[in-house]
């Protein structure tokens, strides 16, 4: 067969096996998530779940009405760049703002960026570990390991935590880039490492450090052209990631001089160690039992019996230059998981600014799992070579096999999902008044919120602006507006929402208690600066709307 001819046929054929192993993916993603595959309008109940439909939402809203403000969100008024309080996951934005314009509900957008984050996190770290190991089944592995392990379920209700599938191709691009020496990859790599920067800011930050470790190892013992290409190729990237990204950056700078950096002591709390890499969620099947005994969230990192095992196996001896290039890259993976008990990244703190923005170095987890999905695979395909010329049907069943045990390994199902609540009869009255700012009452402390994500969902239906808000960070600003708020009845209370601008009170019996609202309702009533205009029930509580008179 002519050459060309069989590079098509083995083309084909590669193509081919990719779209079985997604669609294996898409199969398992159904099953390991379940019952979210038929509960689209439901939510793992959690702040953050409501945050991640109000942030797709708005940017949405944004794009659609004044891009340039996009950062300018309806939250925690007057302080400005509150978009940039917490990730922005512009690239979940871009992907859920046409599904928003065209009148699919949020939920359901929300719900299906879920789903295909799995899928692709599972397909790309397959690719990766199909191009080191040209092994289909052992490459499945890889995907597994990447996209299910009890780390991805509990970030559940994190979307950006679960939008790592750009991490696999940046190191797979890196790595054609010393192979084959041609300038493309170079751009590539950089272009993968701002779409993940992009999706997840803190998987962006990890992922640059773990790919200027690479480049340094795959250097050595290169032609002088192929270190050429890779110069050209990589400056080129980070040129043209760097004019999008620096931008991009500016207003989370701004926002830190607001509500200042993360501090030490929370980085050390969220830094991981041994014994965590051991750890499951609770609601895992088999090791759920003993999570909360050895772990904390964020900090369950657990990759399985199955995975480890093959790991060590695919990380023997002898090991080639791009096996040690992945080594090399797990090894600082797990160093930035252990965070501040490890090595340097107290240095990174100080000298690196977006390091002390940086709440959870666990997070970099993620990392540590594309690395023991890459050595698994090697591992599995290890074990197939001795296999086939003794047992051969073995060689065959194995990598499903153990795709079958890692799945038991990483069950969860059924997740604990409800009904995302519907539009509330104060944020349907809400869309029909004129601008004008939202309180929305009683406001919480710095440290309980449990009600605000639920107000800056509604808001989506409204889009008024609210000195609520919900983010990963909060002005302090918003805490002694809540501070005087609490005082209410009060003419403190009552002056610090006028001298905010509010228009708009909500008040929710609900949150209140009963006494507490009437001898809210009461004293507003008895005031002339303000007027009812109207009484709701949320089906459980009664909601009165006042309005702010002018004077």
């Amino acid at each position: 067969m002519p050459r060309r001819s069989r590079e098509r046929s083995e083309r084909s054929a590669k193509a081919g096996e990719f779209w079985i192993a997604a669609g294996i993916f898409a199969a398992f993603t159904v099953i390991l998530t379940w019952p979210q595959a038929i509960s689209l309008q439901s939510i793992r109940w959690h702040e953050d779940s409501f945050f991640n439909m109000w942030r797709l939402a708005w940017f949405a809203h944004a794009m659609a009405t004044n891009p340039t403000q996009l950062f300018q969100a309806n939250i925690f008024w007057p302080e400005r760049d509150t978009f940039a309080y917490s990730d922005a996951v512009l690239v979940e934005g871009a992907l859920a703002a046409p599904f928003l314009w065209m009148g699919v509900p949020t939920p359901v957008v929300h719900s299906l960026l879920l789903f295909v984050s799995f899928v692709f996190a599972a397909c790309s770290a397959y690719v990766l570990a199909r191009h080191l190991t040209g092994r289909f089944g052992a490459s499945i592995l890889a995907g597994m390991i990447f996209a299910f392990a009890p780390f991805r379920f509990d970030h559940y209700m994190h979307m950006e935590m679960l939008w790592s599938g750009w991490m696999p191709l940046a190191v797979l691009s890196l790595l054609r880039l010393f192979e084959e020496g041609r300038a493309r990859w170079g751009v590539m790599t950089a272009v993968l490492a701002l779409l993940q920067t992009l999706s997840a800011i803190y998987y962006g930050v990890f992922l640059i450090m773990v790919l200027g470790v690479m480049t340094v190892v795959l250097w050595f013992r290169q032609s002088n052209h192929t270190r050429r290409r890779a110069i050209v190729g990589l400056t080129l990237g980070a040129v043209l990631s760097g004019a999008i990204l620096l931008p991009y950056l500016q207003p989370y700078r701004r926002a830190r001089e607001i509500v200042g950096e993360r501090p030490y002591d929370v980085a050390r709390l969220h830094s991981a160690g041994p014994k965590h890499f051991l750890a499951a969620s609770p609601d895992n099947w088999l090791y759920g039992g003993y999570a909360d005994a050895i772990s904390r969230p964020e900090k369950r990192l657990f990759a399985g019996f199955i995975g480890l095992t093959l790991a060590a196996i695919g990380l023997w001896p002898p090991i080639d230059r791009r096996r040690v290039a992945c080594l090399a890259g797990l090894l600082i993976a797990v160093n930035l998981t252990i965070g501040v008990n490890g090595l340097g990244y107290t240095v990174l703190r100080e000298h690196i600014e977006i390091f002390r923005g940086l709440r959870a170095p666990a997070r970099a987890a993620q990392l540590v799992l594309l690395f023991i999905g890459v050595f698994a695979a090697y591992g599995m395909a290890r074990l197939q070579s001795r296999l086939a010329s003794r047992r051969p049907a073995l060689m065959a069943y194995a990598p499903a096999l153990c795709a079958a045990g890692l799945a038991l390994e990483y069950a969860t199902m059924p997740l604990a999902l409800v009904p995302v609540p519907p539009r509330s009869p104060s944020s349907a009255w809400l869309a029909g008044q004129p601008a004008g700012i939202v309180a929305e009452i009683p406001m919480p402390s710095l440290v309980d919120r449990q009600y605000e994500p639920q107000v800056i969902y509604q808001s989506t239906f409204h889009w008024k602006t609210l000195v609520n808000g919900h983010s990963g960070s909060m002005p302090w600003s918003n805490g002694l507006l809540a501070l005087a708020v609490a005082t209410l009845p009060s003419e403190r209370g009552l002056d610090a929402l006028k001298q905010a601008g509010v228009r708009y009170i909500i008040v929710h019996e609900a949150w209140y208690g009963p006494a507490a609202y009437r001898a809210v309702i009461d004293f507003f009533d008895a005031r002339a600066d303000l007027a009812r205009r109207a009484v709701f029930s949320d089906g459980k509580a009664k909601v009165a709307a006042y309005e702010v008179m002018p004077r």
